[in-house]
């Protein structure tokens, strides 16, 4: 009952095209895929996929083995080997270097570790390689703007208030505008053939570890501004991820 007012109370925050989702198209068979996720200190337990088709690998970094899981997923121990690889670093690690963990693949989807896979999203890869930056995200379901998502994430005690507040102050010194537009980090298709989404993700990258808010949220449209592109240029996946038929998002991690 209370998800159902939750969502019903976001619905009538914003009307309009809030139940909007890009289904993508049928794509070549002999492209190959990989989903991946990131998963440390069981944060997140182990969410099978429903729908697997053939031209997808699915690879799950983690501190845990699976010994005796029967799973599609496929063990792959945390890349990074000093006291940085646990926890929110190691995610943001996976998450943003598709480009060096997955050579022999044409495109990657990451997915949260809360998030369930329902369908062949395998097409959604036709959403990011149509795009001129060769990323799709899903649009943030309630703001546009970092610096209100900033004031929620310092409300609500995600990140570090005090790495939140040196980033943004930061970022209005050099004159990002405000409303420049947000997305949501939970599912992300990267076209590993495009090279300008491997120079943003690189640069995300590096911009998170030059920052202490433990937020990839806040420093991803200023990245794409930084580097002279427009939020527009991304592929859009929805207006709101929980509403996707694609996935199910569980509110709270370790569900």
């Amino acid at each position: 009952m209370k998800y159902i007012r939750f969502i019903i109370s976001r619905l009538k925050k914003n009307k309009k095209e809030k139940t909007f989702y890009n289904k993508g198209d049928k794509i070549n068979n002999n492209l190959k895929g990989v989903v991946y996720t990131c998963v440390t200190n069981n944060y997140d337990g182990l969410k099978e996929p429903l729908y697997k088709p053939d031209n997808l690998d699915f690879k799950i970094f983690t501190d845990y083995r699976l010994n005796n899981v029967d799973t599609c997923w496929q063990y792959c121990p945390l890349p990074l080997d000093n006291n940085k690889s646990i926890g929110n670093f190691a995610n943001r690690y996976c998450k943003m270097n598709p480009f060096i963990l997955f050579n022999n693949y044409d495109f990657a989807i990451y997915i949260d570790g809360n998030v369930q896979i329902f369908s062949d999203i395998s097409r959604l890869y036709s959403i990011a390689k149509e795009s001129k930056l060769g990323i799709a995200m899903h649009k943030h379901s309630c703001r546009n703007c970092i610096y209100e998502e900033a004031k929620i994430c310092i409300r609500e005690e995600k990140g570090n208030e005090k790495g939140i507040k040196d980033q943004i102050k930061k970022y209005k010194k050099e004159g990002f505008p405000d409303d420049f537009g947000l997305f949501e980090a939970t599912i992300i298709v990267i076209d590993l053939k495009n090279k300008k989404a491997k120079e943003i993700l690189e640069t995300w990258w590096s911009e998170f570890c030059n920052t202490n808010s433990k937020r990839d949220q806040l420093s991803f449209p200023y990245i794409i501004w930084k580097l002279g592109y427009n939020m527009s240029e991304l592929g859009v996946l929805g207006n709101n991820e929980y509403l996707n038929p694609m996935f199910r998002i569980a509110r709270k991690h370790n569900m």
